[in-house]
């Protein structure tokens, strides 16, 4: 999903938790994790491109990744912070700090929305995976 509407669903989001009494630094730490989770794209492009231009690095995914995947013949792309493993490791932080339970939530929000319009577009070339272990034993990382 692009960027802005994560930008509007998650500003949305921690609007009506104010709205509701929830706590201002909860909403905004759950707005920032939310929107910031997708920082793993840009780490994704320094790696692959050796380049920290962020605008470069949004052109990229926003454009050219589904082609330069299609080429390779691979059908699925890691993104770390969107795993099952990094969503585990925060949810065991945020029993520890409670600080960290509104940064749970706020990632846990852009997966899902991540899901349901991954499951709504037809013409998708490509899949996420959702687990480092799933995509270590897929890509035969791990004997």
């Amino acid at each position: 999903m692009p960027p802005k509407y994560h930008f509007i669903l998650s500003f949305f989001a921690a609007f009506i938790m104010l709205f509701f009494g929830v706590n201002f630094l909860f909403c905004l730490l759950f707005f920032l994790s939310s929107f910031f989770i997708d920082f793993d794209h840009y780490l994704h492009y320094i790696f692959k491109k050796k380049s920290f231009n962020l605008s470069n690095a949004y052109h990229y995914h926003k454009n050219y990744l589904a082609k330069e995947l299609e080429r390779r013949n691979q059908k699925s792309i890691l993104m770390v912070f969107h795993t099952i493993e990094f969503m585990f490791l925060i949810l065991i932080l945020s029993t520890f700090l409670k600080i960290i339970w509104p940064i749970f939530l706020g990632c846990l929000f852009h997966i899902v929305i991540d899901i349901i319009h991954e499951l709504t577009m037809k013409h998708k070339k490509y899949k996420r995976v959702y687990s480092l272990i799933f995509y270590a034993i897929k890509t035969k990382r791990i004997s």
